[in-house]
């Protein structure tokens, strides 16, 4: 159980409860004190990171009571004083004190953040272009002999014909598309990104369909993420919006067109999202910058590119080579969405630290949450992001 001050102290006072069951529970005075909701609450003891579902009851006057759930999860037996937990069958840790927190960022030395800040600092400062432009790459949709084609718009709501009004003059002002005349059109879709934001995209499935396919190969998930096992320094950079920083052939430009309803024709000067090839694309330009002298400490999977090292200094040099690369290649970083030197990472839907992979709470969560399957088609769903997680089953 969690008191108010607890709750408040793990900044959950901010976030959203799930609905629990209980509306009150009964404490060792007999008093019965309000339940507002539960969560997943990540806790640390010694060595091992543990998911424990928790109740949120502000009338405690304690931080954290823990209770059957807590000890199940770490198999604790109490000792025979009755001060001493026995835990599990682990050697790094015989016994642990009664007091226990959750997993905080590490903290580097005074020493290492200004060597830190004054690299960030020499990179930050330099004046580029609000979206980078790659240098000597471009994008190309192979159609061959095929005639264009036209996929006629869906109508839209007034609500969300505005939210692609707004995306396109932004796309406009910024040199992402421009006004066309082509043969060629798709429709318009819009996505949500996780900050709550809208991602601009189009349905270019036809498109696709006549598209020569390029097979060069992304990463294998699973084989990155057994290679950030270990590491006590994590570092990862956000490619501000990667796809846009590929320019579009002069040949090719037509094809990209798109309508937006009541504005018009355009077509996109730059790589958007949707076209079968783009992310083949970018991850050949990505691959060719991290190359083989930074494998094994320096990954990418798309626009997630994470550095994973074994003390600072190498972790710095590595940093300070990665981000010479994408500054040569004429690419632009999102700062505020990049992480630099982080003992613990949220990586490809996982959590990544020094002692290996973890669950993310908030997949976890979604898990939890997700509403009882009706239809077979929403079965097939739940088990697709269930078994993200096979691993740890």
């Amino acid at each position: 159980m969690l008191g108010a001050s607890g709750w408040s102290k793990i900044g959950g006072d901010r976030g959203v409860l799930r609905r629990d069951s209980a509306t009150a529970v009964s404490v060792a005075n007999g008093q019965q004190c309000e339940v507002i909701g539960s969560l997943v609450l990540p806790i640390q003891l010694g060595q091992t990171l543990k998911l424990v579902n928790a109740i949120v009851v502000p009338g405690i006057k304690s931080d954290i009571i823990l209770g059957v759930d807590f000890w199940k999860a770490f198999k604790i037996r109490l000792g025979a004083t009755g001060r001493e937990w026995r835990i599990g069958q682990m050697a790094d840790l015989a016994s642990a004190s009664t007091e226990t927190s959750v997993v905080s960022r590490h903290e580097l030395r005074e020493s290492q953040k200004r060597h830190l800040d004054e690299l960030l600092q020499r990179f930050s400062s330099v004046e580029v272009p609000k979206i980078g432009l790659a240098k000597g790459v471009e994008h190309v949709i192979d159609t061959g002999s095929h005639r264009p084609v036209k996929q006629r718009y869906v109508r839209r709501s007034p609500a969300m014909l505005e939210i692609m009004n707004r995306e396109l003059d932004e796309m406009l002002a910024n040199g992402i598309v421009r006004p066309s005349l082509s043969p060629w059109s798709s429709p318009v879709v819009i996505s949500k990104k996780k900050d709550g934001s809208h991602r601009f995209c189009v349905d270019y499935r036809l498109l696709n369909s006549i598209t020569v396919k390029d097979s060069y190969p992304l990463p294998l998930v699973e084989q990155i993420l057994d290679q950030l096992r270990n590491a006590k320094f994590l570092s990862s950079l956000d490619i501000k919006s990667a796809f846009w920083q590929i320019k579009i052939s002069e040949s090719s430009i037509a094809k990209t067109a798109f309508t937006v309803p009541g504005r018009g024709l355009f077509e996109f000067l730059r790589m958007p999202f949707g076209l079968v090839n783009s992310p083949a694309t970018w991850q050949r330009l990505a691959d060719s910058l991290i190359g083989p002298e930074l494998e094994g400490q320096a990954f990418v999977y798309l626009d997630d590119i994470v550095i994973a090292t074994a003390d600072f200094e190498t972790h710095l040099r590595i940093l300070e080579r990665v981000l010479s690369k994408l500054s040569e290649a004429g690419l632009t970083l999102n700062w505020e969405k990049s992480q630099f030197c982080r003992t613990s990472l949220s990586y490809l839907g996982y959590v990544v630290d020094h002692n290996g992979l973890h669950v993310d709470p908030a997949k976890v969560e979604a898990i939890v949450d997700f509403p009882r399957p009706k239809t077979v088609k929403q079965l097939r769903r739940f088990l697709g992001v269930a078994s993200w997680y096979r691993r740890f089953v």
